[in-house]
This record gives C-alpha cells, structure tokens and sequence, in this order.
C-alpha cells in the first residue's frame, strides 16, 4: 500500500487566501513554482502561471500547507475534490481556485 501521498493548498501571502489546491507526493507541493520560475505553464493551466508569477514577482513567497498526509493516492484525490468543491473555482466564478 502507498501511503505517501498528501492533498495541499497554495496561498497567497498577500491575502491569506487559498488559490490552488492539488495533490501528490514528494516534492509535488513545490512543482508549480518551480516550472513558473523556468517560464513553463503549470498544468497548461494559464490562470495558475499568472498568479504564481505575479506573487513571486512581488518578491512575495507562496505559503505551502499540507492538509492530509500519508495517505493513498484516492484518499488524497477525493479531499483535493471535495476542497475545490468547497473552496470554488476562480474560472467559474465560485471562489478563488485558480484550478482548472
């Protein structure tokens, strides 16, 4: 069984808010971060890049918060489900997700 999975959320500094919420393991948390510094689109998910860079180019760090840990991959997939539902998504103008 493999229990290394996590569900996450990424915030903005700037107004506490949570803008992304995903799931994975190991350094996953950090990815879209990463990709957004070498100029890459996150997920081909535009919404996503452009709130990362306009954080990260106000010298402003992202806040990572682990929400559920070492647990399984569906465990960890049906919380980020029921956290985007919760949350709303930004596109659909439900809330403040940047998930697409």
């Amino acid at each position: 069984m493999n229990d290394k999975h996590y569900t996450y959320h990424l915030i903005d500094p700037s107004t506490n808010e949570v803008f992304y919420v995903g799931m994975g393991k190991g350094k996953r948390i950090e990815s879209h971060e990463y990709k957004v510094r070498r100029n890459q689109i996150p997920n081909n998910n535009k919404y996503l890049f452009n709130k990362i860079k306009k954080i990260i180019s106000g010298k402003n760090n992202i806040i990572y918060k682990k929400i559920l840990e070492n647990v399984n991959q569906d465990e960890a997939a049906r919380v980020e489900i029921e956290e985007i539902k919760r949350i709303g998504r930004s596109d659909l103008k439900l809330g403040t997700l940047c998930n697409l």
